[in-house]
């Protein structure tokens, strides 16, 4: 597999024989990630990143974006009256992954709202992102703009 970099406006192709195979080390198994995308716009260059990274992954690996435009606003109080189907669906879309990645657009120096009521859904009773590992990717348009809603 190719992995590409970027510096300084150009971009070169990087040889990973890491990333060449995408199975687990020890029983073989297909990995799954689980793509959660930080904007709510189907036409967000953001989901772009997401879309495209499912399409170049190596063989074993299978990327599955989540839907987080269903989540209602994160309320503690429905955790006693039953969380909503479409917040079920999101943590088990989390539980089955064997990684993460987040697509992290930035909305006023911070991260979007959607993408905070997503993991507030996710890190609470318990945590669904426990112990998974996790990348983020993010399209900016000015330096260092993605980075402020990572840090």
């Amino acid at each position: 597999m190719v992995v590409y970099t970027q510096h300084l406006r150009t971009t070169r192709p990087v040889q990973s024989p890491r990333l060449a195979k995408s199975r687990c080390l020890i029983c073989h198994a297909e990995l799954r990630v689980v793509a959660i995308p930080g904007a709510l716009r189907k036409a967000s260059t953001n989901n772009g990143l997401l879309r495209a990274a499912a399409q170049v992954v190596p063989d074993g690996m299978h990327v599955v974006q989540a839907d987080i435009s269903q989540l209602p606003l994160y309320n503690d109080d429905m955790w006693a009256s039953g969380i909503p189907d479409s917040v079920a669906k999101f943590r088990e879309q989390i539980e089955s992954a064997d990684a993460l990645l987040f697509s992290v657009p930035e909305y006023n120096y911070s991260l979007p709202g959607p993408m905070k009521n997503a993991i507030d859904w996710a890190s609470k009773n318990p945590n669904v992102f426990a112990g998974k590992p996790a990348t983020m990717v993010g399209r900016y348009l000015e330096f260092l703009c993605c980075a402020n809603s990572c840090s």
